[in-house]
């Protein structure tokens, strides 16, 4: 019996006994997501809850997706200085939320929601990294910058907050 019938063998019969407490994952309801959350919290609100928001002006968005690639490639100041500028614009947090998000996150995650994306997703990483090869000293200020750092999560943050950091150091000295 060669190893690939033996691994064959060994799946049919492991399939044969269910594995006791599982249950099937199914891809989450955003409305109730957002339902279950309202009723967690401990102190009743007077306010009105929102809806999860898509809040960043999709024509910026568009804009961000345009200046950021020109900057990469091309590297010319003004067109760096536009994507540096959106940039900063989005990188602020509003009442932006994704269905999935509990708490208000930047407007430039939002950014890659954003129906555009989906055929060159990842906007966000993307743009962090060109921001951290802009050589310019207006793109490198804002690198090391605490309002970008406050954009950085997950694999973005890996690859981007000691270096932003290094960079916000050595810019005050």
């Amino acid at each position: 019996m060669t190893q690939f019938h033996k691994f064959l063998f060994s799946m049919a019969f492991i399939s044969m006994f269910p594995i006791i407490g599982c249950t099937k994952i199914e891809k989450p309801n955003p409305e109730a997501i957002h339902e279950s959350s309202k009723n967690l919290s401990q102190e009743p609100s007077n306010k009105e809850e929102k809806p999860f928001q898509y809040c960043a002006d999709h024509t910026l968005c568009k804009k961000f997706r345009e200046t950021e690639q020109a900057c990469r490639t091309l590297s010319k100041e003004e067109i760096c200085t536009e994507f540096v500028e959106i940039f900063k614009k989005l990188a602020v947090k509003m009442d932006c939320k994704r269905p999935f998000d509990t708490q208000p996150v930047p407007s430039v995650w939002i950014c890659d929601e954003d129906a555009e994306e989906t055929s060159y997703p990842k906007l966000f990483e993307r743009a962090a990294t060109t921001l951290a090869n802009t050589k310019f000293k207006f793109a490198q200020d804002f690198y090391g910058s605490e309002a970008f750092r406050s954009t950085l999560d997950g694999a973005v943050a890996e690859e981007h907050l000691k270096k932003s950091m290094d960079v916000g150091k050595n810019k005050d000295h």
